[in-house]
């Protein structure tokens, strides 16, 4: 589930990514797969990090805050961009 989740995910900013000039596709992809492959190596690196530093259980902590942290911010987003359009 998780990796299918993963999956889904990078199809759907892969879409919008490329929608933002069809004429190039190769060139947005290319950036995108640069910038996605750059941040999972240094979140791998930093998230093994500190585990020695600070724990497992202070890590999956912080990990779980930042998820509900970026899931507040999201909704809270869509929601002023949708009083927006109103």
């Amino acid at each position: 589930m998780f990796d299918a989740g993963l999956f889904a995910a990078q199809v759907a900013n892969q879409s919008t990514i490329l929608a933002i000039d069809p004429a190039a596709p190769a060139r947005f992809n290319s950036a995108y797969m640069i910038v996605y492959f750059i941040g999972g190596s240094l979140g791998t690196a930093f998230g093994a990090a500190a585990v020695g530093w600070f724990g497992w259980t202070t890590t999956a902590g912080l990990a779980a805050t930042s998820i509900v942290l970026a899931a507040v911010l999201t909704v809270s987003s869509r929601c002023r961009s949708t009083r927006r359009q109103r």
